[in-house]
């Protein structure tokens, strides 16, 4: 069992650099598999911590007393032109070149990821998904969704057939967990 941040923090970075390296691999060993890559968001939840890794636009959020917090920051070029002051979030939505990364699993040998451990409460619900929802669902919808007294399948569910709905222009990939008694006091 992994205990400390530090220890936490280690394995999830040893993780992506495995995993960095065979995508990479495959990509310059087959030529099908050219400029192959991919995004990663993980979470391990221990002792009333969430620890939070990703790379790419995957995201991870809270739900806590009705409210979305987005825990992840998307690695895309449109993101960084809003941290810049450049263009506006409502201006991102629609930009011509949204859905480009700036970091991803398998495009390059070094492999930068972002780390995070969040506290978590009893009831909270977490959510990682791909872009195929949060660029396809607002989360205003999301948030109305996850509020539901549903089992976590059936809001995972309910979420893909809104998402298709909307278009399903992408992969629709998520999981869906809710802060137990035994997450707080492992």
């Amino acid at each position: 069992h992994l205990h400390s941040d530090e220890e936490i923090q280690y394995y999830f970075e040893k993780c992506i650099k495995d995993v960095n390296f065979k995508v990479l691999e495959l990509s310059q060993r087959h030529e099908e598999n050219w400029g192959m890559a991919t995004t990663v968001v993980m979470a391990y939840l221990h002792d009333g911590q969430l620890y939070i890794l990703n790379v790419g636009d995957s995201r991870a959020y809270i739900l806590r007393d009705g409210v979305l917090t987005q825990v992840t920051e998307d690695h895309t070029y449109v993101n960084s032109l809003v941290k810049a002051g450049l263009i506006t979030a409502e201006e991102a939505e629609h930009h011509e070149k949204r859905n480009m990364i700036t970091r991803a699993v398998g495009a390059e040998h070094r492999i930068e990821a972002d780390f995070f451990v969040v506290s978590v409460a009893l009831g909270d619900r977490i959510l990682i998904c791909t872009d195929g929802l949060h660029g396809e669902v607002k989360e205003d919808d999301i948030t109305e969704i996850l509020c539901k007294e549903e089992t976590m399948t059936d809001i995972c569910e309910e979420l893909v057939e809104i998402a298709k709905a909307k278009g399903g222009h992408d992969n629709i990939t998520m999981v869906v967990v809710e802060v137990t008694e035994e997450d707080i006091n492992e």
